[in-house]
């Protein structure tokens, strides 16, 4: 009788910490702003649904000029797809459940008491720029490969000229 009731009593303090830590984790998802993470979702997806009908519309022989005409239906649906299953409400059991498998109560406690000091607001608020800032500078230099590998391709391309067509 005596285990049984320990074992309740250690099944009621895990259930303590969870619902402790849940709050935390809560806590933590609001002052990161997480829920914008479904407009940053369709914002990358929009563009993916517009590639792929317009893919469609192409692979079916419908003139670019009309492509964009012909798709916009499925574009529609799909895009309203997106936003009826890809709500921060569907979204935030995964993230809460990846939080939980990932921190601590004491990392969360931590990671909280930064965030919410003057020094984790300020990064909260700067992050996003320097985000950007450090998107930009990737993208030149990945334009700048662009060109590189253009200059190696054509280099390539004179050193291997194509054979010449079987005369008849």
């Amino acid at each position: 009788m005596r285990i049984i009731f320990l074992a309740l009593l250690a099944c009621g303090a895990l259930l303590a910490d969870d619902a402790s830590k849940d709050i935390k984790i809560d806590q933590l998802l609001k002052l990161l702003h997480a829920e914008t993470i479904q407009d940053q979702i369709y914002v990358q997806l929009g563009q993916q649904i517009d590639r792929a009908t317009l893919g469609l519309a192409q692979q079916a022989g419908i003139p670019p000029a009309d492509q964009r005409t012909a798709t916009a239906d499925l574009q529609e649906k799909m895009t309203a797809s997106m936003k009826e299953n890809l709500t921060w409400e569907k979204l935030k059991p995964a993230v809460m459940q990846a939080y939980r498998d990932s921190f601590s109560d004491t990392e969360l406690d931590t990671i909280l008491a930064f965030y919410n000091s003057s020094t984790g607001q300020a990064y909260l608020t700067k992050a996003p720029l320097i985000a950007g800032k450090s998107r930009e500078a990737a993208e030149a230099k990945v334009r700048e490969l662009g060109g590189m590998f253009n200059v190696m391709g054509k280099d390539w391309s004179d050193k291997h000229p194509k054979p010449a067509a079987p005369a008849k």
